[in-house]
């Protein structure tokens, strides 16, 4: 991606001021599917901070074991920020997740 055009990206999303105005501007700017991909990957970055394996990430996401490397490598560029940020970015879970979760912790 072009530098310039990579800081327009930042500068617009560091100018919304607070949630509602940066969700407005998601909705705004991306499809459906796209945040779908973005919350799909944070998702993994999340299990794979839990110790999850690829291949329960996998079963849970369908995600490719590339796509899981890749986030696993983006926790880690940049100085580790993406895995800062997530690690002072409360987490909710859905029901259903609390409950796979549970079930690994258990070993089953």
């Amino acid at each position: 991606m072009d530098p310039v055009e990579f800081g327009t990206l930042v500068t617009l999303f560091a100018n919304t001021r607070g949630k509602d105005e940066t969700k407005m501007l998601l909705r705004s700017v991306l499809t459906n599917r796209e945040m779908a991909d973005i919350v799909r990957r944070i998702k993994i970055a999340r299990w794979l901070q839990r110790g999850m394996t690829y291949d329960q990430i996998a079963e849970l996401t369908d995600a490719g074991r590339t796509t899981i490397a890749l986030v696993g490598n983006a926790l880690k560029s940049n100085g580790g920020i993406f895995e800062r940020i997530l690690h002072r970015t409360p987490q909710i879970l859905s029901p259903i997740e609390r409950s796979i979760l549970s079930r690994l912790k258990r070993g089953k």
